[in-house]
């Protein structure tokens, strides 16, 4: 018997090393974008993401790869040396597109064009997994079905979403979306999202009486998730955005073909924030570099999640070997699937928000410290690279000469409200 128990303990190992290698190479650091912004990417509550998270985001497997990739993106962005030393931008604090975008006639002084996080066009980038309503598509578009004189290889889509600040009457009805506060829902989820590994405690507990230590340890990522809601970093905007009166509309066509042809307009005011620092943690206080320590420490617990299990393999019963390398089988065919399928997760709140303007065409986007925003979107079909570029013209096109329009309009009410009083100053 002994001898029996000590070849099953190898064959555990053994199996446990072979997942852990397996799992490894398949988990991405998407992950602990996910656990450093429980705002954003909890923020939904559907069945279909109780549902989701249930079956395809757990977070019990051989992590510790993907895990120290992420702290090594902070050492080398220096968020180790101290409060407010070096940048969050490109590391799971404050995720970098690396796109740009390009301005349709504008003249002013300021032609950054780094569009960094970019909440707009991840909601733009997400519409592509949602079949768009007759209401939204724009009746200049292309119709690609009539289209028979080429071959038409794909149907990419040409999305103009604009935004602006909504007029009380125009706000009612339109459903409302906010990522300064942490939802209710928030923690269902994440306890959803590790059902798999409370069942399998469970059982550890009905079958091996003694081995409630295992239970808890298999119950440790579903702990570092809830202790992410607590230590979860404050994010921009921190000030008041939005004001009485705005410069100039601008329209801009970010440099994404991937997926489609994106162009965002609105006053210059609203629209740029949301390339610069919205989203940006906040880095004021020692409160905040508490909060920024703590959630490096989560991440740093992850390291440690999977070694721990596999060395328990030593000492636990054969009933404990079998549920544990079955759960962890069970997360390493997960992490396969969501990365040959590219699924990042269900509850983000971009993916929500294409939803919305997707099937409605509008919503409203509100901040405790930003104002409230409306979002428009309106879309047209196109059938290649060059009719799509063209439809972009167009649009530019139309978009300046309203632009011009407006301001010839705002110059004439300011000359007619300075003639009475010229006028009586002649006499």
């Amino acid at each position: 018997m002994p001898s029996q128990t000590t070849e099953l303990n190898s064959l555990a190992g053994a199996l446990g090393s072979i997942i852990g290698y397996l799992g490894a190479e398949a988990a991405e650091p998407y992950l602990f974008e996910r656990l450093l912004w429980p705002q954003r990417f909890y923020n939904a509550h559907s069945v279909t993401t109780f549902l989701g998270s249930a079956l395809l985001m757990p977070m019990g497997g051989p992590l510790h790869r993907a895990a120290l990739e992420v702290l090594d993106r902070f050492r080398k962005k220096g968020l180790y040396k101290g409060a407010q030393r070096g940048h969050m931008l490109g590391t799971a604090f404050y995720a970098n597109t690396g796109l740009r975008f390009h301005f349709h006639g504008y003249n002013g002084p300021d032609h950054d064009s780094e569009i960094r996080n970019g909440l707009w066009v991840n909601v733009l980038r997400s519409l592509r997994n949602h079949d768009l309503g007759c209401d939204q598509l724009g009746n200049k578009g292309a119709d690609v079905e009539t289209q028979e004189t080429e071959t038409r290889r794909a149907v990419q889509m040409v999305h103009h979403l604009q935004l602006s600040v909504p007029d009380e009457p125009k706000s009612k009805g339109i459903k409302v979306f906010c990522e300064d506060n942490i939802s209710l829902a928030t923690p269902f989820i994440m306890l959803a999202s590790e059902v798999s590994a409370i069942g399998c405690a469970l059982l550890i507990v009905l079958a091996e009486q003694r081995c409630f230590w295992f239970a808890a340890y298999m119950c440790l990522p579903l702990v570092l998730k809830l202790l992410s809601i607590v230590c979860c970093v404050r994010r921009e905007p921190a000030t008041r955005s939005i004001r009485s009166t705005y410069g100039p509309d601008i329209l801009i066509e970010v440099d994404d073909y991937d997926h489609g042809f994106p162009l965002i307009s609105g006053p210059e005011e609203i629209v740029r924030q949301f390339f610069r620092h919205w989203g940006h943690p906040i880095r004021e206080s020692r409160l905040d570099r508490a909060r920024e320590k703590m959630s490096m420490a989560l991440i740093f617990g992850f390291v440690f999640t999977f070694p721990i299990g596999l060395l328990s393999m030593l000492w636990v019963s054969n009933t404990v070997q079998i549920v544990w390398l079955s759960y962890q089988m069970f997360v390493i065919v997960v992490m396969h699937f969501n990365r040959l399928i590219g699924y990042e997760g269900p509850g983000r709140l971009e993916d929500t928000m294409a939803h919305e303007l997707a099937t409605r065409g509008k919503l409203l986007l509100h901040s405790k410290h930003g104002g409230t925003i409306m979002a428009e979107l309106t879309a047209y079909p196109v059938s290649r690279i060059r009719e799509g570029r063209e439809k972009v013209k167009e649009i530019a096109r139309d978009f300046s000469a309203k632009v011009e329009l407006k301001r010839n309009d705002s110059n004439m009410s300011e000359t007619s409200t300075l003639a009475p009083s010229t006028e009586k100053s002649t006499m």
